[in-house]
């Protein structure tokens, strides 16, 4: 039987996993695009097009209760597919190394506004 100290600590712990730890730019682009939507992205060669899709592709999976094999990105070729698989897991990677070495236990508990056109990471 765990004792009332053991039990608050993992409570307390808990508590702080939902808590804000870091915080990650995304583009303004993204604001622009209705979450409950279907979105489609087109546009030029070089302006930016795989950029976009691969943060809203994150964005959906940070914003919503979606899963990655929820979403569905439809590209012409296959280089393109591979391309932008590897740059979403690229994206995720990244977010998560900004992350790794947050101390939870000294988490901040300030509930101050967070900085513009960023996801908070929980």
């Amino acid at each position: 039987m765990l004792s009332d100290d053991v039990k608050q600590k993992r409570k307390d712990r808990e508590n702080k996993l939902n808590e804000v730890i870091a915080y990650y730019p995304y583009p303004t682009t993204l604001d622009e695009i209705p979450l409950g939507s279907h979105a489609v992205i087109e546009a030029s060669a070089g302006t930016g097009k795989t950029y976009t899709i691969e943060h809203l592709v994150v964005d959906r999976l940070l914003k919503t209760t979606a899963r990655l094999e929820h979403l569905l990105v439809v590209t012409f070729t296959d280089k393109a597919t591979n391309e932008l698989r590897k740059r979403i897991r690229d994206l995720i990677e990244r977010i998560l190394k900004a992350t790794e070495h947050t101390d939870i236990d000294n988490v901040s508990d300030s509930k101050e506004e967070p900085p513009a056109n960023h996801w908070p990471i929980t």
